[in-house]
């Protein structure tokens, strides 16, 4: 059940809002607790107190503390709760960026608005419950996904636990309910009556022992050896005989190789970058492939003329470039997301397509193509015209990046720009702030950041 809260300084508004979400509640079949204030004060008040919320519906135009400060305040406390500002003004939308909302809605707001709003902020808090846990920490209240736990310990009545990126938490509990909790995770075991652990971080398991990744050593009663030893086997055994085979012929040398060398520093640094790269580099062979199995089949049976194959991903991606290497930051190496098409009969384009297009495309491209109507709500726009050779005046202009994922696993930096042909300009935010502006036409290897350098004034103005 999610817990929502209102607030709104208009009794009006907040009946509207109640109204719509009993609406909502009897559409989606679900239920909800909610809780309605008539301003920000009050809401502090309760969040101060350990209240939380899945979702918040905040006004900004209110007596006294407006609801942009207070989002301020409530981030102090709590960083997951989605909000949601219903404000008739849109001049704070950049700002809201800054807290993080989850949507910046216009008054009035209409019933089709709000379930919109409602099933987007739903299914992501679904998402997030079903893989992750709610810590009361000294910092305030967390998630904590899952896959980032290296494991826990418990003295007494304080749970400490250990990230994949080295931070490490504190939350009162007892330890036997976490792992009542967790029952339904297969990766999580309980060698020790003190310790919960992620058997994806296992680096060794001795007579005992457990040694972690992160070099933590968990010790293991005695007699718990075999069966923790074949609890772990079973686990890891998510292949089958012959796949097992494989990976153990290739991995296995290459594993005791990397403990023989011990590495440290930048020789460490190197050698799991250069490790990345083969393995990055042997799954892109591998689908580049399949790829030509799949054209292959459909000229065999005739089909490749009236077939659009498109081949693509979610990102680009660094090997190297800017001294990193996977996805997240907005350079170009990963925005510039691959995206390659077989075109069927009729549809006349070739080389290059120029125009700036997304992936939010190809949704509206497709039921183009099978001639059904696009739904006034679908973001994106159909890319048909472009696959016909045409080349639209009114084509967008410009592209929109946000990654807010942090603190998390990768460590990327919140942060959000604006892309046009020529200029990107890009603003860490959160806790930091740094602005970057680059010219792709003379440096499209972005190693110069010109913002607030003489000149580009107009153009940072513009974007």
């Amino acid at each position: 059940m999610l817990k929502i809260a209102f607030c709104d300084d208009e009794t009006a508004e907040i009946a509207q809002l109640e109204e719509l979400l009993k609406e909502y509640a009897t559409a989606r079949g679900q239920e909800f607790v909610h809780t309605s204030y008539q301003s920000s004060v009050e809401l502090m008040a309760d969040i101060e107190k350990g209240e939380r919320f899945d979702i918040m519906l905040l006004d900004i135009l209110m007596p006294g503390e407006n609801g942009m400060t207070a989002a301020r305040e409530v981030r102090e406390h709590d960083t997951n709760v989605k909000i949601i500002f219903l404000t008739a003004s849109p001049e704070f939308a950049v700002e809201s960026y800054a807290v993080d909302a989850w949507y910046y809605q216009l008054k009035p707001i209409r019933q089709e608005d709000f379930f919109r709003l409602m099933d987007s902020a739903c299914a992501a808090c679904t998402r997030e419950q079903k893989h992750s846990l709610i810590l009361r920490s000294k910092s305030g209240i967390v998630r904590l996904e899952l896959e980032e736990l290296v494991y826990c310990e418990v003295m007494g009545r304080t749970l400490t636990f250990h990230l994949n990126n080295g931070v490490v938490l504190e939350s009162m509990g007892r330890l036997d309910d976490l792992c009542d909790q967790l029952v339904e995770y297969p990766n999580f075991l309980r060698p020790h009556r003190s310790f919960l652990i992620n058997m994806e971080y296992i680096a060794n398991i001795a007579a005992r022992s457990i040694t972690m990744q992160d070099g933590a050593v968990v010790p293991l009663p005695h007699g718990k050896y075999s069966e923790t030893k074949e609890r772990y086997l079973s686990y890891i055994e998510r292949m089958d005989a012959d796949d097992r085979k494989a990976f153990d012929t290739f991995y296995a040398p290459i594993i005791e190789d990397f403990y023989k060398r011990d590495l440290k520093g930048k020789e460490l640094a190197e050698w799991k970058y250069q490790r990345y790269m083969r393995d990055y580099a042997k799954v892109v062979k591998s689908l580049d492939d399949n790829v030509g199995r799949v054209l292959d089949y459909l000229k065999e049976k005739d089909m490749l003329d009236n077939t659009l194959v498109v081949y693509t991903s979610d990102q680009g991606f660094y090997m190297g470039e800017h001294g990193w290497f996977d996805k997240r930051f907005m350079y170009e190496e990963s925005m510039h997301t691959p995206l390659i098409m077989h075109l069927p009969k009729g549809l006349d384009a070739r080389g290059d397509i120029t125009e700036l297009v997304q992936n939010i495309d190809y949704g509206p491209t497709i039921l183009d193509l099978a001639g059904i109507s696009l739904p006034e709500d679908m973001h994106g726009i159909s890319m048909l015209p472009l696959l016909k050779g045409e080349h639209p005046v009114n084509w967008r202009k410009a592209l929109y990046y946000h990654f807010y994922e942090y603190p998390a696993e990768h460590m990327v930096k919140r942060h959000y720009g604006v892309r046009t042909e020529r200029y990107k300009l890009i603003h860490f935010y959160n806790d930091i702030d740094v602005w970057e502006l680059y010219d792709l036409k003379n440096d499209p290897a972005e190693m110069y950041n010109i913002y607030g350098r003489p000149g580009t004034e107009e153009v940072t103005a513009e974007l």
